[in-house]
């Protein structure tokens, strides 16, 4: 059962709720070394880059605009929990219906060159992650730059379900190993 926790992201509850959880943020990390430290949230906030925060700042703003241009409200919680994955913990961007939200405000450069057949791994990980962390079958990828062109500024791009790392994820997300 998916259980929403209504702490904003960010504060010290919510990281302190991540802690030693396994998380969408690092998903890539649990694929490549398994249910191991490496691949656990920490207590510590992550210190925050130029580009971690410009993702921050801008994540309301390409919420609204993909609102705006799909006519439709996201509902944007917390965090949330799933009792069939209890070491697990994921804070969507987003949601709608039964499609997960993932925002991402890259530079001009990575931003361009990202389409639907070009999502980097640790993004398609992260989107696959949240998936079945909040039981969504869809999952839609908005990428926003609003320092480009308009008609650019805004990318939606749904990502296709991987039914293998779909049953990889849950495998080690419910305790198994990484052996393929």
């Amino acid at each position: 059962m998916v259980k929403i926790h209504n702490i904003d992201q960010g504060t010290d509850e919510w990281l302190a709720q991540r802690a030693g959880k396994y998380t969408g943020s690092n998903a890539s990390k649990l694929l490549k070394h398994g249910r191991t430290e490496k691949a656990q949230a920490k207590l510590e906030s992550t210190p925050k880059n130029y580009w971690m925060q410009r993702g921050t700042d801008l994540e309301p703003y390409a919420i609204v605009a993909y609102e705006l241009v799909k006519d439709l409200r996201v509902e944007r919680p917390g965090f949330v929990t799933n009792d069939l994955y209890p070491d697990c913990l994921y804070s969507p961007d987003g949601w709608h219906d039964d499609t997960l939200i993932e925002v991402k405000c890259f530079g001009e450069k990575k931003h361009t060159e990202v389409n639907a057949r070009k999502i980097p791994n640790e993004i398609l990980a992260q989107v696959h992650f949240g998936m079945i962390m909040c039981e969504k079958k869809n999952a839609t990828l908005v990428m926003f730059n609003p320092d480009l062109d308009p008609k650019k500024a805004l990318k939606i791009i749904k990502v296709k379900r991987d039914p293998r790392l779909i049953k990889r994820l849950v495998m080690l997300m419910q305790g198994g190993s990484n052996d393929n």
